[in-house]
This record gives C-alpha cells, structure tokens and sequence, in this order.
C-alpha cells in the first residue's frame, strides 16, 4: 500500500474517532467504551505522526533499496501497533471492576459486603483482621478486652491502645449531648441490675435497679485520643449501641483507601452504601428482614441508598421478644411506649446507630422532634397504632412509596 494512501486512511479514521468521541462526550454514556476509545484517540494520532514523518524521510532518500527497506520496516511497526492495540483492548478488558462479595460472621451477627474493584480483588483477610480487633478493644463479652478492663478500673488515668476506643467515645458523646442524654453508653449498670432482677426475681421498682442512676451520666467520663477517665466510681462503659455502626463505616474507610468507589457494607442491622453500583442505580437495602416479627413477613420494606448509612434500632432489630430491654437511662426503668422500631439514615452509621438508639429509649413523639431538630436524620419509624397495629412514618427527608405490600423508601436529595 502507498504510504500517501495509507496516511488518508489514518487521517479519516481518526476523524472517525474524534466525531464518536465527541458523542459520547454530549451523551456521556458508557463509561468503558468512552475510556477506550480516548486511548484509541491517543495511539492512531500518534501512529499519524510518525507516518507522515517517515514518509518525508522517504522522499528525502536518494537510494531505491533504502527506501524499500523503510518500507518493510514501517510494515512491521504497523502490525506490532496493531498487536498493541489488541493487548491494550484485552488488559482494559480484564481489568474492568468485577463485583466481589464477601460473607461472614462477626460480633455475633453475620456480614455481607460487596463492591467493585479491578482484577475482582478480594479484602476478606483485612476485613477479618478489622472487626477482630474491633471486637478484642471493646467487647463486654471479653474480660480482657480494654472496655472490659476501664470499667473494672478505678478513677486513676487509663490508657488505652486501640484507635478505636477515642472515635466511638467522641461520638458517643456528640450524641449524648444531642439527644439530651438519651443515648448514655454509661447505661450498663442499669443493664446490668434488670438482668440481675430477670435471674433473681426481684421487682422492677426495687431501690437495687434505681440506685444505680447514680452512676449514669456520660457527664462523668472524660477522655482524650490517648487517654480516660472516670469521675466517679462505679462508672462503666457500654457501646454496643454504636459499636457495629463504627464497624460499618470502618470497613468502608478500608476500602475506600483500596481505591473502592462502588460498595454495599452490612453487619447485622448497619448499612454502609458507597457511591452507585452503577449509573443511575441505587442500593438497594431490605429493612423487612429486620422487622419481620413485628410488621409480617409479606411485607417487603427497601430502602434505596447512595453515600449514606441506615442503623435499625428496635425490639426486634436488638433481638428482643419483650419490650422490656430497653431502658431510660434518665429513670432507670425500662422504656414504656408504642414505637417498635427505628431505621435511621445519616451520613455515617456511627450516628444512624447512636440516634436509632435514643429513638428507642424515648418513643414515637421524642423520635419525630429530634428529627425535626437534627435536619440531617431521616428515619422510617414503625409504632402502633391505637388499634394496637403496625404502622409507618417517614420522615420528611424519606420518599415513602407504598404498593400493596411493598414499601420503597428513597432519599428526598436523591430521588431524581
């Protein structure tokens, strides 16, 4: 082929892929396809360079067998470019994100992530390794744990190891301060003293439940992000009601910092969505499995999300039958109202968990003021009616939409 003639033909093919690139730039449409098709962009405008100088040279050169070795040469690189390509092509290919789930069990529930990552990678071990340490820093179930082993501490500094211990405790207390001490993770020893009248028979107004007020009070902690410390003995710490939230969002800081941009983290009753599994999509996340035992199970609940946290928080959520075990850390006796559940929205799920939490303790009308101060929240509430029946409330930043029995619940901000 002449090498005039094989120059027009690059240059028309080029005009080719800068018009269908220009498409794609108005439509914005197919990502993969719009990526690649730059690249195409880039390497035959570069392979039209480099022709058209070796085609000056040629017509430079005096001798007639140099110029035919040119030629042959110039054929060879033509393929291997074309060879080029093809590998190029293949290696995008493969390299697309793959959607990879993880599954397992922690902190006495189960697990389940998905995400979108290059090469399908997969993070399980780190995962595993995080809600590990998570669960040896601040446990109750384990006596060495370091929670387990400040509450058994006595007013003296303790200094704690795990990086984790400061960012719930500050948290917690953001919250406990919001909520006007609803949410009190130093609620353990009232915990504790119902637990002791469930196994002993002791009455619920007894002096032996509500002494321990005395030592409830978020107020009688203090910390830094290296140390805490109680004011008062007899104090103890509790954070299993925020302690799966800041797991949650810790997976998602995890991959995140992997390049993660698309992932759907749950554990238990938190949810953590990233970004869209594609475009136009949202997550979709089932809150019915949560709630089964208190609105049947024919009723499908979905919460779509995108870049937001949902904590549920509620009789059956917490694994109770009995709506005795929740209780006001405020009276010390156990919380006394028609509001069964609570499924908050926030920014991230350490918070959704904390608020979803107060909720609980203070009923229905608490639940719809606090929203309406905390703009940020959104919530879908489940209480009982006069009738004693399952009913529904969203708050104003919740789309509801309800068809026979299925409930799609969507974000106001993002429900275009």
């Amino acid at each position: 082929m002449d090498l005039e003639v094989l120059c027009s033909f690059i240059h028309g093919l080029v005009l080719g892929v800068k018009f269908v690139f220009s498409m794609l730039t108005v439509f914005n449409r197919k990502p993969f396809v719009f990526s690649l098709l730059k690249k195409m962009h880039l390497i035959i405008h570069l392979l039209k360079k480099f022709l058209h100088y070796v085609q000056k040279y040629l017509q430079q050169v005096p001798s007639k067998q140099v110029r035919l070795h040119m030629k042959r040469w110039h054929k060879k690189y033509l393929l291997l470019s074309g060879l080029f390509l093809l590998v190029l092509i293949g290696l995008r290919h493969a390299c697309r994100p793959r959607v990879v789930t993880l599954q397992g069990e922690a902190m006495g529930t189960h697990y389940c992530i998905k995400y979108l990552a290059r090469w399908g990678r997969s993070y399980q071990a780190e995962v595993e390794a995080l809600l590990t340490h998570l669960h040896q820093a601040l446990s109750l179930s384990l006596p060495d744990s370091e929670l387990s082993r400040f509450n058994a501490h006595d007013c003296s500094t303790f200094y704690f190891a795990s990086p984790a211990f400061y960012p719930v405790f500050a948290k917690s207390k953001e919250v406990y301060r919001n909520t006007a001490g609803a949410f009190d993770p130093t609620i353990l020893p009232l915990v504790e003293a119902w637990e002791e009248c469930k196994t002993e028979a002791i009455d619920r107004d007894s002096r032996q439940v509500h002494q321990r007020c005395a030592y409830v009070s978020l107020d009688y902690v203090v910390a830094n992000e290296q140390r805490i410390k109680k004011l008062k003995e007899g104090v103890k710490l509790d954070f299993r009601g925020i302690l799966k939230g800041y797991a949650v969002d810790e997976i998602a800081a995890l991959l995140r910092n992997h390049g993660v941009e698309r992932a759907w983290i749950s554990l238990g009753s938190e949810t953590v969505a990233v970004g869209k599994p594609s475009k136009g999509k949202f997550w979709h996340t089932a809150l019915h499995p949560h709630l089964s035992t208190l609105v049947g199970d024919n009723l499908q609940i979905t919460l779509e999300l995108v870049d937001r946290a949902v904590a549920i928080s509620g009789l059956q959520a917490k694994g109770s039958s009995s709506p005795g075990c929740i209780v006001d850390p405020a009276t010390g006796d156990r919380a006394h109202h028609t509001l069964l559940a609570a499924a908050v929205v926030a920014q991230d799920c350490m918070a959704a968990d904390a608020y979803a939490t107060a909720m609980m303790v203070r009923g229905l009308v608490y639940a719809q003021e606090l929203l309406a101060k905390e703009t940020a929240l959104a919530a879908f509430l489940v209480y009982e009616d006069e009738d004693g029946v399952p009913a529904f409330y969203a708050s104003p930043g919740l789309h509801m939409q309800q068809n026979g029995r299925s409930i799609t619940l969507r974000l106001a901000q993002v429900s275009t």
